[in-house]
């Protein structure tokens, strides 16, 4: 099942999606994994930046982002292997990956990761395009 959530910046999707994720699993990281996109273009640019990449590169970030494994454990962000999401919030990442997350092919990679995420888990997704381009058909939608 998804339960899609998307709206401006600030408006409380992040926290009302994790409450929601929380409330739907059973406290052993079974029931509705948080899926979080913006983490995911955050991960993608502090990445880039460790490869020496620039962010703002689209093509150079869009191969480095094909070849890295990126991936969610119950509310983790997982980059090559490694837990970062304790390191998606400095002022460098927090000034590329909006312009990162508005390159267009970037975008449709970053929201097939996430479907694939849905396509084993039920998912409490929430950021950018949620309900209009990535689940238009989700069972739920905000």
């Amino acid at each position: 099942m998804v339960v899609a959530i998307d709206g401006p910046a600030g408006s409380g999707k992040s926290s009302v999606a994790g409450l929601l994720a929380k409330r739907l699993s059973d406290g052993e990281g079974r029931g509705f994994r948080l899926v979080n996109s913006g983490k995911l273009y955050r991960a993608i640019t502090l990445g880039c930046l460790r490869a020496g990449i620039d962010p703002l590169d689209g093509d150079a970030a869009l191969a480095f982002a094909r070849s890295a494994e990126i991936d969610y454990r119950t509310e983790r962000l997982i980059l090559n292997g490694e837990d970062v999401t304790d390191l998606l919030h400095t002022d460098e990442i927090d000034r590329l990956s909006s312009p990162l997350s508005a390159f267009v092919p970037i975008r449709r990679l970053v929201n097939a990761i996430i479907r694939k995420i849905a396509e084993s888990s039920n998912v409490v997704v929430e950021g950018r395009d949620m309900t209009s381009a990535v689940f238009p058909d989700a069972e739920f939608r905000f």
